[in-house]
């Protein structure tokens, strides 16, 4: 591919040239094309984050400034935000009767997963297919 771009015509193969000096050549058009791959990503990955032109390795800003964190902290403290266990108290208010066991950890736990599948689960008659 570096060779048909022409990315580094100094290292174009010249007829008559030995195996080891085609394949030295061969070795630096694929580095040089490699280079240029991991450029072009950086470059366009930190032109999505607001720097252009910026080649260097992407630097990922900060989800939450120290600032909104205590702003969201706060908030979750006077109760404007929804706690983390929110499935959990909505199916229970909804389906009083369905009590789900909890098992296992993580953002995906297999409860919140069951939780998910009952609310699918239930009929629906209004919105039945004709």
């Amino acid at each position: 591919m570096g060779e048909h771009l022409n990315i580094a015509p100094q290292f174009g193969y010249i007829k008559g040239e030995s195996l080891a000096q085609v394949r030295y050549k061969q070795k630096q058009i694929r580095t040089t094309h490699s280079h240029f791959l991991k450029s072009a990503r950086n470059l366009v990955q930190n032109s999505a984050n607001g720097r252009f032109p910026y080649f260097g390795e992407l630097i990922h800003p900060p989800k939450w400034r120290p600032e909104q964190q205590r702003a969201l902290d706060i908030e979750i403290a006077k109760g404007n935000w929804l706690p983390k266990n929110w499935l959990d108290l909505e199916h229970a208010f909804l389906f009083p009767g369905n009590a789900i066991a909890s098992s296992g950890e993580g953002i995906f736990r297999v409860k919140d997963l069951r939780v998910i599948a009952d609310f699918g689960a239930q009929q629906t008659p209004d919105y039945a297919a004709k």
